[in-house]
């Protein structure tokens, strides 16, 4: 009873989905579906649902991977890499903004920087980034052609003596990170389409729905809604992060109240941890693709909590099983974007220690110069 005698609300109970459907989504199916390879199953837990392993390098899915896994991974990578474009270019672009950013022998960083504010359709910001570079004691060269092959922008490596200190400055062209993303999505693309429809191949299905809120096959009614159905489902305005945790948290609470439902271990079914994984696999991927979404949408304070949510808002978050590129490095973007530098820069440290994922050092190391830019007091982000 209230305070004013009224009963207090009740809230519905959430329904149940069919059994039959739930045996069909592909967390079930992982856990109980003896058609899917082993080798397939690993990789898939290894890529984006936790347990062993390490990443590969951009453009390396594993050995032995069917077509539509490694059109997957190949894509992905490509996501990634434009996430790490994005933020690269514009903290290369605010850097180069700044007077003082850059010793006169160094005026790459303030070519790269014009033609890293041109890649993000600002020219206010290219022209003051040229007119440092002419300042410095040059016209800006016109950007170099990218390297002829590979899935790793190639980085430029300057080395140089300053008042007694050994300063190291690298820069990426956004052509470079163009020229990678284009040949992966073009590798991706000569790869034989997967059957789609109700009746595709389930090998095919796990390894193009798993992790992702698609938990059926593609031509199959949806379980629930999807992370783009619920995304386009928030009311406009302020209170879109409430508004996105209520709405996950009904459909959370649908699909947790439905793996319930599942007969017992002992009769082919699952025990009380196994339905808690799967339960945390689906909450995982309902947690990153709405924030992927809501990154693309320009809303990265949204796409930052929802993205620390994905990754159970560990204290330092690194690379390994289940925690993707695609997932940290826009991770790494929304703090970024949401002026957490410091916490991007670390994050983006741990990624470029990643064989293959060197870029994201040379990232973190323009984004620590950003985090020092100099004031009339204090010129330091030199070092």
């Amino acid at each position: 009873m209230s305070c004013t005698g009224d009963d207090a609300p009740v809230v519905p109970a959430a329904v149940p989905l069919p059994v039959d459907q739930i045996r069909a989504s592909w967390p079930v199916r992982a856990a109980l579906d003896e058609r899917i390879d082993p080798s397939l199953l690993s990789a898939v837990a290894r890529r984006w649902l936790g347990g062993s392993g390490e990443w590969s390098a951009p453009g390396a899915p594993p050995g032995g991977a069917p077509p539509a896994l490694t059109a997957r991974w190949l894509r992905e990578d490509g996501a990634a890499l434009r996430h790490l474009r994005i933020l690269t270019a514009h903290a290369a672009c605010r850097l180069a903004q700044a007077p003082g950013a850059f010793d006169g022998s160094v005026q790459a960083g303030y070519s790269v920087g014009a033609r890293s504010c041109e890649a993000l359709s600002d020219a206010d910001g290219a022209a003051l980034a040229t007119r440092h570079a002419q300042a410095a004691g040059a016209e800006p060269p016109a950007a170099p052609s990218p390297s002829a092959s590979g899935y790793q922008p190639a980085i430029q490596r300057f080395e140089l003596e300053l008042a007694s200190q050994s300063l190291v400055y690298e820069f990426i062209e956004p052509g470079e990170f163009d020229a990678v993303i284009g040949r992966l999505h073009e590798a991706a693309a000569a790869l034989p389409a997967p059957p789609s429809g109700p009746d595709q191949d389930v090998g095919n299905f796990f390894a193009t729905r798993a992790g992702t809120s698609e938990l059926l096959p593609a031509g199959q009614t949806p379980v629930l809604p999807s992370a783009t159905t619920l995304f386009e489902g928030l009311a406009p305005g302020s209170g879109r992060q409430a508004g996105a945790e209520v709405a996950l948290d009904k459909a959370l609470g649908r699909w947790n109240v439905s793996l319930s439902q599942l007969p017992p271990e002992t009769d082919g079914g699952l025990d009380a941890s196994g339905r808690g994984l799967l339960d945390g696999w689906v909450r995982k991927a309902w947690h990153r693709e709405l924030g992927l979404q809501a990154l693309d949408e320009g809303e990265p304070d949204l796409a930052l909590v929802l993205l620390e949510n994905a990754t159970d808002n560990q204290t330092r978050v690194k690379p390994g099983a289940g925690m993707d590129p695609l997932l940290l490095i826009a991770l790494a973007r929304a703090r970024y974007e949401s002026n957490e530098l410091q916490r991007a820069v670390a994050l983006l440290e741990d990624i470029g220690a990643m064989p293959g994922w060197e870029s994201a050092r040379t990232a973190a190391r323009t984004v620590a110069r950003v985090a020092v830019l100099p004031t009339a007091a204090e010129a330091q982000v030199k070092r």
